[in-house]
């Protein structure tokens, strides 16, 4: 594992891409479709606590915990959990 200065761009792009895009589409296009629904995500303690050589993974882990707790807010009433 490389650490902050040795990665490329490409691998905070590919993180972004692969762990926050995706559950963010994923989400929005599932949500769209349903008038009712229980969303239960599970995500890595790197999103609460960073550690060493992890700044590419923990930083989308961070962004995607940011967009479901945003996301929790703005549906927050009885069709959304």
């Amino acid at each position: 594992m490389r650490g902050v200065l040795e990665k490329l761009d490409s691998d905070f792009e590919h993180m972004m891409r692969s762990c926050y895009f995706s559950a963010v589409y994923m989400t929005k296009g599932i949500a769209g479709s349903f008038s009712k629904a229980k969303i239960i995500n599970v995500i890595s303690s790197s999103a609460l606590e960073p550690s060493k050589n992890s700044a590419a993974y923990g930083a989308a882990k961070a962004a995607e915990k940011y967009f479901f707790q945003s996301m929790q807010k703005e549906l927050a009433s009885e069709s959304y959990q």
